[in-house]
């Protein structure tokens, strides 16, 4: 099984599918926004959460976060890219770890480590 955080809280692009609660057009939803930095600590609690409950399953394969990002600060996605990573290797040195490739793999934190892919 491949876990995925599809969307996040505060929105990764500003889409409806992305955790943005203004992006179905509907007024009594609140305003379109890309915000998912300014929620972080819950961001990273729900992927610890996730990791630490399925991790030690026989099924579980990897882990997918942070779907399509954009319009966001690049040095604020990385640190957030490297802290969610940091929490999945802590629960599974091995299980594939999957980011968006909305920027360049080169800047990436972490770099030669094993078992990641590029959605």
């Amino acid at each position: 099984v491949l876990l995925d955080f599809h969307g996040l809280k505060g929105s990764q692009n500003g889409a409806q599918t992305s955790g943005n609660c203004g992006a179905c057009g509907r007024k009594t939803c609140g305003t379109t926004w890309r915000g998912f930095l300014d929620h972080q600590d819950t961001n990273l609690a729900v992927i610890e959460k996730l990791v630490s409950r399925f991790a030690s399953s026989p099924a579980y394969f990897g882990f997918s976060f942070a779907n399509e990002v954009a319009g966001a600060d690049g040095h604020g996605t990385m640190a957030f890219y490297q802290k969610a990573y940091d929490l999945i290797r802590k629960r599974s040195a091995d299980s594939l770890v999957i980011m968006d490739a909305t920027f360049n793999p080169s800047s990436f934190p972490f770099q030669g480590e094993a078992h990641m892919g590029l959605d």
